[in-house]
């Protein structure tokens, strides 16, 4: 594996360590179930099962949260970012000016983009 799937995956475990700390409080339900199912499974067996599978949970949940809840954050914060949007919808209104002047269209949600960027630049959103 090269070093850009092993920073991932070590970011996904961090990610989903992060997410299921509060039910990791579940392993010493874990260790008292073992305790009541040692006759049958012995420690050299369950011991790794659990740990990796613990393992592979933070992983996914990881990979889940990174995937979907990190870009809902940063689209929310973008939409907090009332001067960046103010310097985009200013040169949106320029470039709209350029293109009214050498009768060139409007590119396919170009004036819902601007409707939108000057909502941002506002504070309305």
């Amino acid at each position: 594996m090269n070093g850009k799937k092993i920073k991932r995956h070590y970011w996904n475990m961090r990610l989903g360590n992060q997410t299921l700390s509060p039910f990791l409080q579940f392993s010493n339900f874990m260790m008292l179930a073992y305790l009541t199912i040692n006759e049958v499974i012995p420690i050299w067996i369950f011991a790794p099962l659990f740990i990796l599978g613990i393992l592979v949970l933070f992983t996914y949940v990881g990979a889940k949260f990174r995937k979907h809840q990190q870009p809902m954050d940063i689209n929310l914060s973008y939409e907090k970012g009332t001067e960046a949007g103010m310097t985009v919808y200013s040169m949106m209104m320029a470039e709209k000016v350029i293109m009214d002047k050498l009768g060139i269209p409007y590119p396919d949600g170009f004036e819902e983009r601007l409707l939108y960027m000057q909502r941002i630049g506002n504070g309305e959103l």
